[in-house]
C-alpha cells in the first residue's frame, strides 16, 4: 500500500500585501510521506495518481482582507474572499480532488494591496493525503 501525506505550516510572518509569488510557500514541513510537497515552490505534486483530500487553513491578517484560492494545475477549485479589515479571522477549506501523477495542487494568495495572511504562530497551514490510488 502506498502512503502519501503531508502537512506544512507558514511560520515566516505576514505575507502580503502585494504578494507576487502566487503559491503560498509553507516553509515548515512536519510530514512529507511520498515527498509530494515542495516548500521552495509551495506546490504539492502528486507522486501517484489518485483521489486526494486537501485542507488549507489560514488566518487573515488584521487590517487587511484576503483572497485565497485552492488551485489544481491552473484551475481554481475553491476561491475564498474575506473582507474584514478590523480583526484576525481564521478560515478553513477542505476538498477532495482527483489528481493525475505529476499534477500540482497549491494554495494561492491573490496579489493586492489589501490582501494579507498572518504567517507566524502556526495559524496558516496546508496539508493533504492520498485517499485512493490510481483512480482516473
Amino acid at each position: 500500500r502506498v502512503v502519501v501525506a503531508f502537512q506544512a505550516t507558514l511560520t515566516t510572518g505576514k505575507i502580503g500585501p502585494n504578494y507576487a509569488h502566487g503559491a503560498i510557500k509553507f516553509n515548515d514541513v512536519s510530514l512529507n510521506l511520498g515527498n509530494g510537497y515542495n516548500p521552495s515552490t509551495g506546490l504539492f505534486t502528486a507522486p501517484i495518481g489518485g483521489i486526494y483530500q486537501f485542507t488549507a487553513t489560514y488566518l487573515q491578517q488584521n487590517g487587511y482582507s484576503s483572497h485565497v484560492r485552492l488551485i489544481k494545475g491552473s484551475t481554481t477549485i475553491i476561491s475564498d474572499i474575506h473582507a474584514n479589515h478590523k480583526n484576525y479571522d481564521q478560515l478553513t477549506k477542505t476538498i477532495l480532488v482527483a489528481l493525475a501523477k505529476d499534477k500540482a495542487f497549491f494554495v494561492k494568495l491573490e496579489k493586492s494591496s489589501t490582501y494579507a495572511v498572518h504567517g507566524s504562530s502556526r495559524y496558516t497551514q496546508f496539508g493533504g493525503f492520498l485517499l485512493s490510488a490510481n483512480y482516473q
